[in-house]
């Protein structure tokens, strides 16, 4: 993130109320020069800090991105029958995981902190063609943030380093789907921006 883009994010993110002290690093590629500032998080009416680095995601984190998902997906089984994982989710996942590793039109990246992954995102370019005009978007296909860390401005900083990933591949459109029963991926979602224009409807026989 140039200097530049990390000062706006800076005063968006210390505007947000009840965010009074805490450090967020980022790294920025090709450089991947940490930038650092200060930001506060309260949390349970106590003062918490948090220090983490958003960087690049890299093979040899696939187990520690693999159990982050298990507990998100445990979660997102309470909320909704269907996304219980099955038997062999995991190597499903793991699979998808590497694969968009290796993809240059893929980013994979990750939030550490203290040594350990608290969060990942993974986005993917994809295209409306055929049947609609013709148009390059982002997907947000997974982002999720270990429980004892949510709310501590992690999963913002996981989207703002996507967001500026699609803007530097001409990228003016991003997408994600969320289940409409999740409550906190519903919040989440809402209160950055992003809006419903489609629904998936179902009917139990």
């Amino acid at each position: 993130m140039g200097s530049g883009l990390a000062i706006t994010y800076l005063a968006q993110l210390a505007a947000q109320p009840g965010r009074p002290n805490s450090r967020l690093h980022f790294v920025d590629a090709p450089s991947r020069a940490p930038v650092s500032f200060t930001l506060g998080i309260t949390l349970d009416r106590k003062m918490e800090h948090a220090s983490f680095v958003i960087r690049t995601a890299k093979a040899g984190d696939a187990e520690e991105i693999c159990e982050l998902w298990k507990e998100a997906v445990a979660l997102a089984g309470q909320y909704e029958p269907v996304f219980r994982p099955s038997d062999t989710a995991v190597p499903h996942f793991r699979d998808f995981l590497l694969e968009h590793l290796r993809l240059e039109s893929s980013l994979v990246i990750v939030a550490q902190s203290n040594w350990r992954l608290v969060g990942y995102c993974i986005a993917t370019t994809e295209r409306y063609d055929g049947y609609y005009q013709p148009c390059k978007y982002g997907y947000v296909a997974d982002l999720n943030v270990a429980a004892r860390h949510r709310r501590s401005g992690i999963g913002s900083a996981l989207l703002e380093k996507t967001k500026q990933w699609c803007v530097a591949n001409s990228i003016s459109r991003l997408e994600v789907s969320a289940s409409s029963k999740n409550p906190l991926a519903t919040e989440f979602w809402n209160s950055r921006g992003f809006h419903t224009y489609f629904e998936t409807k179902c009917l139990e026989l």
